[in-house]
């Protein structure tokens, strides 16, 4: 993730321009940009670093002005049709790097940082980034209300009029980059990566970064405007009754908790309540409810729980508190850093549950010794996943009432 001024475009090619009079060191454009967005590109097709000299020749003495802020989506279709591939690991950590220009961001999630002028994804068709549920559009039009959106199409017809353009500030993501900087060699030589946000969260930040944004996301969704009082909300919800919502999977048919243990769990949690009168307990399905209802209820939880699927991407909207907390159910000897990356970058407790095991950061299960979504043989997705009611019922009690 790479925050860049002054950067001219000509013919689908970045180039940034190095002094003649004062060279500076700038890292190889492999570790800034990839071609994995279009294979058939070579590194050069997409930046290049030119002298001076060279640009006046190439670039001309004029050029077209982007004006403002630009974030740059470097990467491929299949990264974005998906609620949390989009949300979570494409916007989420290109305001993350773009917030390390103020770490000043309050509580409240006032900054002195613009909203980006555009949104742009050179390499994905226009129809190719909408989620099966519409989610995408929705949580960038609310976070972003004023940004213009240029995909594909867009980038090669800017390429096709052969004149050059030049952005005032380009903040750049690509996930292959970040995820080659974050490769390491695990016991018995196997490979294991960070997640690529990793690498944005070692930049510079205020702890309420992802604040602008959240509350852009909830004021757009519940119509009232989240900042409004929003330090004495934050006071009350660290004092008033929690509430606690669990994302079920179990009609999606894939990666589900055994019967069983769902009924006991839900049961469990329904005894929770009639213990604690004034708590707040809901039992959902994420896909029946409404983009609103969604973003609304995940504002308001205090604990979300659930299997490892892209009902939990709601966990971006909660509001941080000592109590906060992502309980996220996995097969034993399954792990994802997916939801405990993004959680631990907002201030939000996360435990992974195996049965009747949880855990916690900084104490991860090595993921060279783990199964891995998608990974031959695994049980990553098993439909018969395990689970012990009680023990997280005692895990959401400690955390509530140990805040």
């Amino acid at each position: 993730y790479t925050i860049l001024d002054n950067v001219y475009f000509l013919n689908g090619t970045l180039y940034i321009v190095r002094s003649d009079t004062e060279p500076s060191t700038f890292p190889e454009t492999r570790a800034i940009i990839s071609n994995a967005g279009n294979s058939k590109l070579s590194i050069d097709d997409t930046m290049r670093i030119i002298s001076e000299q060279e640009a006046n020749a190439l670039l001309g003495r004029q050029a077209s002005r982007m004006e403002g802020t630009t974030f740059i989506c470097n990467d491929g279709a299949s990264m974005m049709s998906d609620y949390y591939h989009f949300t979570a690991e494409s916007l989420f950590p290109l305001w993350r790097a773009y917030s390390s220009l103020d770490v000043s961001i309050t509580a409240e999630g006032d900054t002195r940082l613009p909203q980006p002028r555009r949104f742009i994804a050179p390499y994905i068709p226009s129809s190719r980034w909408r989620d099966y549920a519409n989610l995408n559009q929705y949580i960038l039009h609310g976070a972003f209300p004023s940004t213009g959106l240029e995909f594909e199409g867009d980038w090669q017809d800017r390429a096709d009029t052969f004149r050059p353009h030049f952005f005032d500030r380009i903040v750049l993501g690509d996930r292959t980059v970040a995820k080659r900087a974050g490769t390491h060699q695990g016991e018995q030589g196997k490979t294991t990566f960070d997640k690529a946000v990793v690498q944005a969260d070692k930049l510079p930040k205020s702890p309420h970064w992802w604040m602008p944004l959240r509350n852009n996301v909830v004021t757009f969704a519940s119509g009232e405007d989240a900042t409004d009082s929003l330090a004495e909300t934050r006071k009350k919800r660290e004092e008033s009754a929690p509430v606690i919502t669990y994302v079920t999977r179990q009609a999606w048919g894939k990666r589900m908790l055994r019967d069983a243990d769902h009924t006991a769990l839900v049961d469990k949690l329904r005894q929770l309540k009639k213990r604690n009168r004034s708590w707040e307990v809901n039992v959902v399905q994420m896909e029946k409810l409404s983009r609103e209802e969604q973003v609304k209820l995940a504002a308001r939880t205090t604990v979300l729980l659930g299997v490892h699927g892209a009902g939990l991407t709601s966990l971006l909207w909660m509001q941080p508190t000592k109590r906060s907390a992502v309980v996220e159910f996995l097969a034993p000897g399954a792990f994802s850093e997916d939801f405990e990356v993004a959680a631990r970058m907002l201030g939000i407790k996360h435990y992974t549950v195996w049965g009747d095991k949880s855990m916690s950061y900084p104490s991860l299960p090595d993921k060279s010794q783990t199964w891995a979504r998608g990974q031959r043989g695994g049980n990553f997705d098993s439909n018969d996943i395990p689970l012990d009611a009680d023990a997280v019922v005692e895990l959401i009690m400690k955390q509530i009432q140990g805040a």
